[in-house]
C-alpha cells in the first residue's frame, strides 16, 4: 500500500485503506473535533466496520465480536460514537473480564448490560499512548476464522496492556 492508497489513524497509528486521499481524511478527521493527532481517521472506523461485518456474515467469526468492540473502543477513546469516558471504562472492564478473568464473551456482554442498567457511576480514565499497539489491521489480515480469533485476542491483549496504568482501578471497579 502506498501513501496515496491509505491514511494513518491519528489515534492508533494504523495505516488503513482509504477511499479518499490521506490529506482529505486527515482534514475531515480534524474538522471541528480537535487536532488530527488525537482523532481516529474515518478510514480506521471503516476498517473496524469491515471487521465487525465478518462476525455478522459468518458465525465462525461471531464469538470474536465482544473483544473486537472492546479493543477498538479502548484504542480510540476519543472521537468515536461509543467512546464517552464512561463507556471506555466499561469496555476496559469487559476486556479485563474476558482476558484476565476468563469470562465468556456472552457472559461479559450480559454483565455490561446489567452494569449499564444499574447506573453505577464510573470515573473517566486518562488515555495512555496507544500508538505502538496492534491495530484493527491485525485481525483484518487473518486468512480464516481460527486466525481471526487469535488475531483479535492478540489485539485485545495489546490494547489492555496499553492501559496498564489503570489495571488496578479497573480490577477494583469490578470487585466492588
Amino acid at each position: 500500500m502506498t501513501p496515496d492508497d491509505g491514511v494513518r489513524c491519528g489515534t492508533c497509528a494504523a495505516f488503513v485503506p482509504s477511499r479518499r486521499s490521506a490529506r482529505k481524511d486527515a482534514t475531515s478527521a480534524a474538522a471541528g473535533r480537535g487536532p488530527a493527532a488525537a482523532t481516529p481517521a474515518p478510514a480506521c472506523w471503516r476498517a473496524y466496520v469491515r471487521l465487525l461485518a465478518r462476525g455478522y456474515r459468518d458465525a465462525d467469526y461471531a464469538s470474536a465480536q465482544r473483544l473486537t468492540v472492546d479493543a477498538y473502543v479502548c484504542q480510540h477513546p476519543h472521537g468515536t460514537p461509543m467512546a464517552s469516558a464512561e463507556q471506555v471504562t466499561v469496555h476496559l472492564m469487559a476486556l479485563c473480564q474476558v482476558l484476565e478473568r476468563e469470562l465468556s464473551p456472552v457472559a461479559a456482554t450480559r454483565w455490561m448490560v446489567a452494569h449499564r442498567r444499574s447506573g453505577a457511576p464510573l470515573e473517566a480514565l486518562a488515555a495512555p499512548q496507544l500508538s505502538g499497539t496492534l491495530t484493527v489491521e491485525h485481525p483484518l489480515s487473518a486468512a480464516d476464522a481460527e486466525a481471526h480469533h487469535a488475531a483479535v485476542r492478540a489485539w485485545a491483549w495489546s490494547v489492555w496492556d496499553a492501559w496498564k496504568a489503570h489495571h488496578a482501578t479497573i480490577r477494583a471497579l469490578l470487585d466492588r
